[in-house]
C-alpha cells in the first residue's frame, strides 16, 4: 500500500505542530473532504491561488516601495526620537516579513501545482530544516510587538510628558526592542527542535518523499512546548498586542477629542490641566490613531485562527478543515495588508512625513523636525 503520509497529519503532533505544518502549507494536499464543511475542496484551492499567487505578490511589490520609502524618510526626520525609531524599525520589519511571507507561499503553490505531492514534500523539507517559516512569523511578531510600542509611547507621552522623558529615554527604548528581538529569536531556535524530517520511498511516485513528525525531544517535553507555544504564539502574539494597541487608541482618541474642545472653548490660552496640544503633536497622534485601527482589524483573523484551533473540528484535516484553511489565507492578507498600508496614514495623517517625503522625492526644499508628525 502507498503510504500517504503527506496528505495526512501524524497522530503524534499536536495543535501547535499542525498550525505549524499549516503554516508551510501543506493544506493544499490535505483539504478536508468532510461533506459537511461549509467550504468544498475547490473552492478553497481556487481561493489559495488567487491569494496566494496574485493578490499577495502585488501586495508585496507595494509594501516594498511605501516601506522602503517610509524607512528612507523616519531615517532622514532623525533617530533621536523614540517614536521615529520604532516606525523606522516596523517599516523594516513589515518589509522583511512580506517579502518572506509572499516568497514562502508563491513557491509552495508553485511547486505544488508543477509537481503535486512531490514539490510539496520538497519544500516542507526545506523550510523545516533551514527553519524559513518561523524567520517570516519572527518579523511578524517584531511588527505587532513594535506597533504596541509606539501606541504606548505616545500614550505615555500624553499623560505624563516628563515621566516619559525621564523613564523612557531612547537608549531604553533601544535596549527592550533588542531584548524582545532577542527572546523572540531564542524562542524560534527553540521551536525548531519540536518536529524532524524523516524520508520514505513512495512507489507510487517512484521516488523519495518526506515528512514531518514531532521529534522525540519534544514528546519529551511536551507540555512545556506546548504551554510555551501558547503563551507566545497565542496570547502573547497577537492577543496582548491587540489589548494593549486597543486600549492605547481609545485613550489617545478620548484626549484628542478633549484638546480639541479645550481649544475651542479657550482659544488662545495657555495650558490648563495638561490639555493643551500642539498641532504638530495633535497630527503624530491623528497618525497613530489611524494605524493602530488598521492594526486592529488586520489581527482580528489572526486571533480568530488561534482561537478556533482549540476545536477539534478546525484543523487542517477534520470537519471544518477547509473553513479552516480560508480563514488562514484571509489572516495571511490581512496581515499583508497591515504591512503594506501604514504608509498611506503616514502620508496622509502625518504632515512632517509627508514634507520629508516632498523632499525626499524633490517636489519641496527639505525642512527640519524631530517627529514623524
Amino acid at each position: 500500500m502507498v503510504r500517504l503520509m503527506l496528505v495526512t497529519v501524524p497522530q503524534a503532533l499536536t495543535p501547535q505542530s499542525a498550525v505549524c505544518l499549516q503554516a508551510v502549507g501543506c493544506t493544499l494536499n490535505k483539504m478536508a473532504t468532510d461533506s459537511s464543511d461549509v467550504i468544498s475542496a475547490f473552492t478553497l484551492r481556487v481561493l489559495e491561488m488567487v491569494i496566494y499567487c496574485g493578490v499577495m505578490p502585488v501586495l508585496m511589490l507595494v509594501g516594498i516601495v511605501t516601506n522602503s520609502l517610509s524607512c528612507i524618510v523616519f531615517y532622514r526626520l532623525g533617530l533621536r526620537g523614540r517614536i521615529n525609531l520604532c516606525l523606522l524599525l516596523l517599516s523594516l520589519s513589515d518589509l522583511i516579513f512580506l517579502i518572506l511571507q509572499t516568497s514562502i507561499r508563491l513557491t509552495l503553490v508553485t511547486l505544488t501545482s508543477l509537481h503535486g505531492r512531490l514539490g510539496t514534500s520538497v519544500w516542507q523539507h526545506t523550510v523545516t530544516k533551514y527553519h524559513i517559516v518561523r524567520k517570516a512569523t519572527l518579523f511578524l511578531f517584531m511588527s505587532n510587538f513594535l506597533t504596541t510600542v509606539a501606541a504606548v509611547e505616545r500614550l505615555v507621552s500624553i499623560l505624563s510628558p516628563l515621566k516619559a522623558r525621564n523613564s523612557c529615554s531612547l537608549k531604553v527604548v533601544v535596549v527592550g526592542i533588542a531584548s524582545v528581538f532577542i527572546l523572540l529569536v531564542g524562542y524560534f531556535i527553540m521551536n525548531g527542535f519540536e518536529f524532524e524530517v524523516s524520508c520514505f520511498y513512495d512507489m507510487e511516485l517512484s521516488t523519495v518523499l518526506y515528512e514531518i513528525g514531532s521529534s522525540s525531544f519534544y514528546l519529551a517535553h511536551a507540555v512545556f512546548f506546548d504551554t510555551l507555544d501558547n503563551i507566545v504564539v497565542v496570547f502573547g502574539f497577537p492577543v496582548l498586542s491587540l489589548l494593549l494597541v486597543t486600549v492605547c487608541t481609545v485613550v489617545i482618541k478620548h484626549r484628542l477629542r478633549s484638546a480639541n474642545s479645550w481649544r475651542q472653548e479657550v482659544t488662545g490660552s495657555q495650558s490648563q490641566g495638561g490639555m493643551t496640544m500642539s498641532k504638530a503633536e495633535a497630527k503624530l497622534h491623528r497618525m497613530l490613531v489611524a494605524v493602530c485601527c488598521l492594526h486592529i482589524v488586520c489581527v482580528l483573523p489572526a486571533i480568530l485562527k488561534d482561537t478556533l484551533k482549540f476545536w477539534p473540528e478546525f484543523s487542517l484535516t477534520s470537519r471544518f478543515g477547509n473553513l479552516f484553511n480560508t480563514i488562514v489565507a484571509v489572516k495571511d492578507v490581512a496581515a499583508s495588508v497591515n504591512c503594506a498600508f501604514r504608509f498611506v496614514f503616514y502620508v496622509t495623517q502625518g504632515s512632517q512625513f509627508r514634507g520629508a517625503l516632498l523632499s525626499l522625492l524633490g517636489r519641496r526644499k527639505s525642512t527640519s523636525s524631530q517627529v514623524a508628525g
